[in-house]
């Protein structure tokens, strides 16, 4: 099979990098939130002294671990994908359908990406947290986690361009229409 076009493995390459930031991202917050509900329960039955907050601190980033790590589940290729059909057409239209696909996922994941980021950056300019909270002085910022979910789906885009690019690679020739699961295995 031919080699994969320098910008491919270079736009790639930057991908992987940032989905895997935002893998190890979204593992701590899920660690902070795991650890953080641990001592809540513990503190509860030992000390019948709830800690104020956890449940709204974990309801609050529970979209910051699940949208942060939505770029490296595309990459494996383990969000849904329908190919209902797609086996009784021949490996380029195959490719095109694949190919028109991933572009429409691409504009609909960059319309959330942008709706998202303006709901972050609303969020970030009032200042707004969670009220669950306020007569105990606890603050409990919203803000955060609502950029990261901006964030997970910018780089969700990311990964969606680099397969719009190889798409578009193997539709044009330049790379093999057949892929095999470990061509796939090789770009994580």
């Amino acid at each position: 099979m031919e080699s994969t076009p320098r910008g491919i493995r270079i736009v790639d390459g930057l991908a992987l990098a940032v989905s895997r930031a935002g893998v190890v991202v979204s593992l701590a917050v899920l660690v902070v939130m795991l650890a953080a509900t641990a001592y809540d329960v513990f503190s509860r039955f030992v000390f019948d002294k709830p800690i104020a907050g956890i449940i709204e601190f974990s309801g609050v980033y529970l979209p910051a671990f699940t949208f942060l790590g939505l770029a490296m589940t595309q990459r494996l290729k383990g969000n849904i994908n329908v190919t209902f059909g797609l086996q009784l057409l021949s490996p380029r239209r195959r490719k095109v359908a694949e190919f028109f696909g991933i572009l429409l996922s691409l504009l609909f994941a960059a319309v959330m990406a942008w709706q998202s980021s303006a709901g972050a950056m609303f969020s970030f300019d009032v200042r707004e947290y969670h009220w669950g909270v306020v007569g105990l002085g606890l603050t409990i910022w919203i803000w955060p986690a609502k950029a990261a979910v901006a964030v997970g789906l910018w780089m969700l885009c990311l990964e969606y361009v680099v397969e719009l690019l190889r798409a578009l690679a193997q539709l044009t020739g330049r790379l093999s229409i057949e892929t095999k699961m470990v061509e796939v295995k090789s770009h994580v």
